[in-house]
């Protein structure tokens, strides 16, 4: 992966029925992703959250290295291996 210390990104743009798009990059790949959104009225506590595929981002190669690592702990009783691509992003946010 490259300059992968962080995930950066920015939103694009948010409705008022709690769903957005936001630019994500990672690996020097931009995608960008819907979202969903609630807020807090009383609190001003702000709740953002999207999924995505470590795939999508040419990511293979670092998923497999930490799946040869992490082996023993994603090998369930059944004996197969699976480390699944799939990521939860969720930000919280006081406004």
């Amino acid at each position: 992966l490259l300059n992968t210390e962080f995930i950066t990104g920015s939103i694009n743009s948010i409705d008022k029925n709690g769903t957005g798009l936001l630019t994500l990059k990672m690996n020097e790949i931009e995608i960008k992703k819907p979202f969903s959104w609630e807020l807090d009225n009383s609190t001003r506590d702000f709740f953002l959250k999207t999924s995505i595929d470590v795939l999508n981002w040419n990511a293979k190669s670092a998923l497999d290295a930490l799946n040869d690592v992490c082996l023993e702990q994603h090998t369930g009783p059944d004996g197969t291996n699976k480390l699944w691509p799939n990521v939860d992003i969720v930000v919280f946010a006081s406004l």
